[in-house]
């Protein structure tokens, strides 16, 4: 990791990809983890399908659904959607959710 001050005094870090696995903050596919400093900031932006204006309309049909246990969100299908709330997932996630409450 390297760090360095900009000419406007913002502090800069740099690190390398093997760096931030090996801290936690990202997987080796590259997912950025929630343990990444930037992990917030990264969920709160929007994706640039999103704030694509050709594609709004396309966007705001997506559905998402936390598979697994990894507790990270992917694009589902309609489909996947319906079996993710109604076999059973959807109550298991909420349990284990109620169970990790601090």
């Amino acid at each position: 990791m390297k760090t360095s001050t900009a000419s406007d005094g913002t502090l800069e870090i740099a690190i390398s990809f093997d760096e931030a696995v090996a801290k936690g903050w990202s997987s080796p596919g590259g997912l950025i983890l929630s343990g990444h400093p930037i992990f917030q900031e990264t969920l709160n932006t929007p994706s640039w399908d999103i704030l694509n204006p050709l594609r709004f309309g396309e966007s705001s049909n997506q559905r998402h659904v936390v598979f697994g246990a990894d507790g990270l969100m992917r694009q589902a299908t309609d489909a996947q959607v319906d079996c993710y709330l109604y076999e059973g997932e959807y109550k298991t996630r909420l349990l284990s959710i109620e169970d990790n409450k601090p």
